[in-house]
């Protein structure tokens, strides 16, 4: 599945909110350019979906209506594997996932410009 696809479908089935995920690339980024994990196109996926879990536990925490059992069986990894994620994530991070709130508009300001780059445009003709 490609990364683009991936991506899709963990962010459909974990209902996370549009705030969640900008702080699932906050600590993606942090996590990489950090140096304590490294990125292959074997460990890609998972490195954002570990970051993606722990911005649903810290931000979204009123709204998990789901164990990780459920969100391992919907980003098709094991519950022991999923769990090690977690943790290796948090450990890198060094358990920091506060994010200020300049960092986090600076983040989604760089977002939303690359979603609006990216949209087609629309013709008067």
């Amino acid at each position: 599945m490609s990364i683009e696809d991936y991506l899709a479908h963990i962010h459909w089935y974990f209902e996370c909110s549009s705030p969640c995920l900008v702080l699932a690339i906050i600590y993606f980024d942090r996590a990489v350019s950090g140096g304590k994990l490294t990125l292959s196109v074997d460990t890609y996926h998972r490195t954002y979906l570990a970051c993606l879990l722990v911005a649903l536990k810290f931000h979204d925490d009123d709204y998990i209506p789901y164990p990780n059992t459920s969100y391992a069986r919907m980003a098709r990894v094991s519950v022991d594997d999923l769990n090690a994620m977690e943790k290796q994530l948090c450990k890198s991070l060094d358990w920091n996932l506060y994010v200020e709130p300049e960092e986090y508009l600076r983040y989604r300001n760089i977002i939303t410009d690359e979603v609006t780059n990216k949209a087609p445009t629309v013709s008067a003709d």
